[in-house]
């Protein structure tokens, strides 16, 4: 029995390390401030959990992968907090995101459903965390929370979650809070 109790507990162990190492939930999230943008968000509209928006960002790369653009910046832009709205009306935004609005992309996104939205430049706190963007609620939105207590500020609007692929299915996510 007691073998058994200790056999399971060490695979249980394991299967935790496994899962930790892999999602990054270790990784430090680093924070800071200043001005980001401007940004040309090209995307489509995903109503219902959030970690369900994957499907809709890979829709909008792919459209780009078989146009022969590159999707320079994965996104997905998140309207309401989901603490406060009811999973199934959430609404978020999943896309690529663009440097500028050039007249290549413009006749490439006649006649598509895909939705445009020209963000200016303008100061957020930025957190930077190179583990998996689902660690994102655990780890990086409560120190982010923290550091705008500890400033004196609070969070408002819409989060950008920016999401760069650095190659062997690593992401680098720089989420972008607004604030007051």
């Amino acid at each position: 029995m007691a073998k058994a109790f200790v056999a399971t507990l060490l695979m249980l162990l394991t299967v935790a390390a496994v899962l930790v190492y892999r999602t990054g939930a270790y990784k430090e999230v680093v924070i800071s401030s200043g001005d980001q943008g401007p940004f040309v968000l090209i995307y489509k509209i995903h109503k219902g959990p959030y970690h369900k928006i994957v499907d809709v960002i890979s829709e909008v790369e792919d459209f780009f992968f078989k146009k022969d653009l590159a999707c320079p910046i994965a996104f997905g832009l998140y309207l309401h907090d989901p603490n406060l709205v009811e999973q199934d009306r959430l609404i978020s935004h999943g896309g690529c995101v663009f440097t500028n609005l050039s007249q290549e992309l413009l006749e490439v996104l006649k006649d598509t459903d895909l939705e445009i939205k020209n963000m200016e430049k303008k100061e957020y706190v930025v957190a930077t965390f190179d583990g998996s963007p689902s660690m994102g609620p655990i780890r990086v939105y409560p120190k982010v929370d923290s550091w705008l207590t500890k400033y004196g500020y609070k969070r408002k609007g819409p989060v950008l979650e920016l999401y760069q692929t650095l190659g062997d299915d690593k992401v680098l996510t720089r989420y972008l809070f607004e604030y007051e």
